[in-house]
């Protein structure tokens, strides 16, 4: 233990054991996103006509689990504050495990890097979906141009407030 030997040994413990098992919780639904994020993945890079509704509904649904976890961690990190007798910005894991010793401090602190790596590999995996959807919405943007006949002068915003090329036809104006 550091020099706050005062604290309630006890109640150090349990907070402890009930950060680990938070934890773990967290790190099961993380895993959850993780995997549906590359099963989108795998069905974004896949050349064939793929219905991406069931695996974004389970990865909403995983995301959602984690959310709610995530907004478990206040409470334990205000039981945390009160106990250290600290404020709740101050309040983190570090201090929790600087408080215990070494053994249970450090699987504390080893699964919260988990989760952290986790949390990135999650982030890099979306980024790089959200490039191959922009990717094949070109693509089929470029294919309704093309049955279209649209003119290539023609221009719209995007969602990120940028101008782009539109179709200046429907599809059902094209000729066959």
């Amino acid at each position: 233990m550091n020099s706050h030997d005062t604290y309630d040994s006890d109640i150090l413990h349990e907070l402890a054991a009930t950060c680990l098992r938070h934890f773990q919780q967290e790190e099961r639904a993380l895993l959850r996103v993780y995997e549906s994020a590359l099963a989108i993945r795998d069905a974004l890079r896949c050349q064939q006509s793929i219905d991406l509704q069931p695996l974004t509904e389970r990865q909403e649904e995983a995301a959602a689990e984690s959310r709610a976890l995530r907004s478990c961690r206040d409470e334990l990190r205000l039981q945390l504050s009160a106990v250290l007798a600290i404020g709740f910005d101050e309040a983190t894991i570090a201090g929790l495990a600087n408080q215990l010793p070494p053994d249970r401090g450090g699987s504390l602190l080893e699964l919260r890097d988990r989760l952290r790596q986790l949390s990135l590999d999650i982030e890099r995996v979306a980024v790089g979906n959200a490039v191959l959807l922009r990717s094949r919405l070109e693509m089929f943007e470029q294919l309704l141009t093309s049955l279209t006949g649209s003119d290539a002068h023609s221009q719209r915003y995007a969602p990120t407030g940028q101008r782009e090329a539109a179709a200046s036809r429907s599809i059902m104006q094209a000729r066959c």
